[in-house]
């Protein structure tokens, strides 16, 4: 008898810390700011045999729709994001970001299907060498090819798709350069020249081919330097993308550069990545 009481009372007790633990994260969350998750897609591919930590198939982000539709959350854009922070916008009560790097042929096959048929946005960062490489040969392919401009140019009027901007060719890791990331011993003026060259490059590209002012930049392999922080700001970037992962708290009047994201990869899906929170 004396353990049951004892086991009831511990019972009670587990309960109410939790209630109030609960209340304290509800608390500091909302004295933080706004809960805003961004979750980093690649490519999609109906072969499950493809799928790993870049790549999944369409039926698991369809499931991630699925979920998020269900549990109430709304898929906005960096623009939307951006009116909240710096302007009078609103953001909804559980807002999401859904981003796609690197502009894959297969975002638009199978992902805008999905993204307009569950009545979601999603935010396409485009490699601007890519595209003009596909461009020029007119390749589609879901398995290997990259957004032609005619593509982008679509997917922006959609209302269904948001482009921004990923380099035009800082998309590779190899001895010369580490994506947009500055080079060890390199020079203030240099890295200068060579980062607002490229990034300025796509953005004069996604505006005449596209019909597009991209507002963010998103670092090919997360690659940040702090100068590059700056340099986005003199080149009228109102926002950047990471790799690092976490959740962002945003209130009015926040910086918006080196936003944290959740990478989504085959195996683990967006129910999972929030429920880590």
């Amino acid at each position: 008898m004396i353990i049951t009481l004892r086991l009831k009372n511990i019972v009670i007790f587990v309960l109410i810390l939790s209630v109030i633990i609960t209340s304290v994260a509800f608390v500091m969350a909302k004295d933080d700011g706004i809960a805003v998750p961004i979750i980093m897609y690649h490519s999609l591919l109906k072969n499950p045999s493809s799928s790993g930590r870049f790549v999944i198939t369409p039926d698991e982000f369809e499931q991630d729709l699925v979920y998020l539709k269900e549990n109430g959350y709304t898929a906005i854009t960096m623009a939307d994001l951006i009116n909240y922070a710096q302007s009078d916008g609103n953001l909804p009560e559980k807002p999401v970001i859904l981003t796609f790097d690197d502009g894959c042929y297969n975002n638009y096959v199978y992902g805008y299907p999905l993204v307009k048929k569950y009545d979601m946005k999603m935010v396409l960062s485009v490699v601007g060498s890519y595209a003009q490489q596909y461009s020029e040969t007119n390749e589609e392919n879901a398995n290997y090819s990259y957004l032609t401009w005619d593509r982008i140019k679509e997917l922006n009027a959609s209302g269904y798709a948001e482009i921004q901007n990923h380099s035009y060719d800082f998309h590779t890791i190899n001895e010369k350069r580490n994506g947009s990331k500055k080079n060890y011993g390199e020079s203030e003026e240099h890295y200068k020249k060579v980062f607002t060259e490229d990034t300025l490059k796509n953005q004069k590209l996604l505006k005449e081919k596209a019909g597009v002012t991209a507002t963010t930049y998103t670092y090919p392999f997360g690659g940040i330097s702090n100068d590059s922080i700056k340099l986005l700001q003199e080149m009228g970037f109102s926002a950047s993308l990471s790799c690092g992962e976490g959740i962002n708290y945003i209130k009015k009047g926040d910086d918006l550069y080196s936003l944290k994201r959740f990478i989504r990869k085959h195996g683990e899906g967006v129910r999972e990545i929030l429920n880590r929170q």
